[in-house]
């Protein structure tokens, strides 16, 4: 769409970080305007922005990190380039949660009650945010043929492949986040517990990136199960806190055992799957392009025809992207979707039509 918004003495504004802001000033004000139900003095809110805002930052890095550590295994100084992007939401609500645990205990303050405020935040914050990852293209869906979906154009965007149908799976998340903190609102005044609107938040967020998980392309086996995980800590306790555990089982022993299963086959299993779409020509034996050598026809003929061609000063410029989504794959309790493989060439050419050099990726 537009990962870059504008530029500013030459530094470029990208609409990402620009939407994490506004979440993050919605968030304080979602905050400051619920303190007073909550009981919460004015006087922590600075420091307990603070503390949210880099015990988040940092958790979402860490995970990122830790999902991507064959690569910052031997890029140790990559690790603290956190301006060339890479954030994990789970991480974030991880980091976020530790580090208001411990500001609760050092300010003396209830972590439980302090919670309902923070999950109306979240809400707030995490759909805003959303909308920077569709503006980045980030966090994008497989391809699609059906309707609804949606194309990234942009050379800047994150979305693969470009130029190619996907699942919107920002904007479902968008509408996930932001119906759960409209639900939220009306639900505050029927609490009967510190604490069960922070729960009800983890329950809702986590079974709905059950099912975003399945649409994304990117489709990772410890944030699938992560969110599995927050979903049944977070449905437990409350059916624990809020109906006294042992007499709720005693009283709907089955039927409490029964949703729960049939709501985490659906988010585990997938009810929404995914076709098995192929774009573009493969891309294989790359290694047979030597530079100062190959020829345009050669490359024609050992890839095909180019997904983009541009003119350059110095000759031309041929893009190649090549996609393949799997099916579905039936692993209860674990993962749905096949992964998406993307492979992306680019050749430079002279003008007498001869390579002068080539990038090749695949992901």
């Amino acid at each position: 769409m537009f990962p870059q918004s504008l530029t500013i003495l030459n530094l470029s504004i990208h609409s990402f970080g620009i939407f994490c802001a506004l979440g993050f000033v919605a968030a304080y004000f979602v905050t400051y305007h619920e303190r007073e139900r909550c009981q919460i003095s004015t006087d922590i809110l600075p420091n307990l922005s603070f503390v949210l805002m880099m015990s988040s930052f940092i958790g979402a890095r860490f995970l990122f990190v830790v999902l991507n550590w064959s690569f910052f295994s031997k890029n140790w100084l990559d690790i603290f380039k956190f301006w060339q992007g890479g954030l994990v939401l789970y991480g974030g609500l991880i980091g976020g949660m530790l580090g208001t645990f411990i500001f609760c205990v050092r300010a003396k303050l209830s972590f439980p009650k302090l919670s309902d405020t923070i999950a109306l935040s979240l809400a707030i914050g995490f759909s805003l945010g959303r909308i920077g990852c569709f503006c980045a293209g980030c966090c994008y869906g497989k391809p699609t043929d059906l309707p609804l979906s949606i194309t990234f154009n942009h050379y800047l965007s994150l979305a693969r492949p470009l130029h190619t149908p996907l699942f919107p799976t920002q904007i479902y998340s968008f509408l996930i986040e932001f119906l759960i903190f409209l639900f939220l609102i009306f639900y505050r005044d029927k609490k009967s517990f510190d604490g069960e609107l922070f729960l009800v938040y983890l329950a809702f967020s986590s079974i709905g990136r059950m099912g975003v998980q399945t649409l994304r392309a990117e489709s990772n086996l410890i944030v699938l199960l992560t969110a599995c995980f927050i979903f049944i800590f977070s449905t437990i306790l409350f059916l624990q806190l809020k109906f006294k555990w042992g007499y709720f089982m005693k009283k709907l022993p089955w039927q409490s055992l029964s949703v729960i299963l049939v709501l985490f086959m659906f988010a585990a299993c997938g009810i929404i799957t995914t076709q098995q779409v192929s774009r573009g020509h493969d891309i294989s034996d790359v290694d047979q392009i030597v530079k100062g050598v190959t020829t345009e026809k050669d490359v024609l003929k050992l890839v095909g025809p180019p997904t983009k061609v541009r003119d350059t000063n110095d000759g031309k410029e041929m893009y190649y992207e090549y996609t393949k989504s799997g099916g579905p794959r039936w692993n209860l309790g674990i993962s749905v979707g096949g992964n998406t493989v993307t492979k992306t060439l680019l050749v430079w050419l002279d003008k007498n039509g001869v390579v002068t050099d080539y990038a090749y990726k695949k992901s």
